[in-house]
């Protein structure tokens, strides 16, 4: 566990603060001593950062929150009813996804993102 903690680690130190403000947040709180800690914080950092980047492009791309988590949907990746992931459920919940799921500008939108 404690190799495994310091390679988490270590691999936050590509990280960057700009623009990731959850990231950021985390990162100023102190690294745990205990090694099962410390994977978790590093984990942590690594998760966040991912998803400050994951909200840095859809605010590019010019999505409002619900028009990303529609577009999220739509693609079949998102969640149902019930907090099961669509794409497990069948899809997007009836009536939120188009006929043949995402219209084209949607698609290239979410893969360009």
């Amino acid at each position: 566990m404690a190799e495994a903690a310091e390679l988490a680690l270590r691999a936050t130190e590509a990280c960057t603060r700009h623009a990731r403000p959850l990231y950021s947040a985390h990162a100023d709180l102190p690294v745990p001593e205990q090694p099962h800690l410390a994977y978790w914080y590093a984990a942590t950092l690594l998760r966040e950062h991912r998803g400050d980047g994951h909200l840095a492009a859809l605010l590019s791309a010019g999505l409002d929150p619900v028009e990303a988590l529609v577009s999220h949907t739509a693609t079949g990746k998102g969640m149902a009813p019930g907090g099961s992931s669509a794409r497990a459920a069948g899809g997007a919940p009836t009536g939120t996804r188009p006929p043949g799921g995402c219209a084209s500008a949607g698609s290239s939108t979410r893969t360009a993102s």
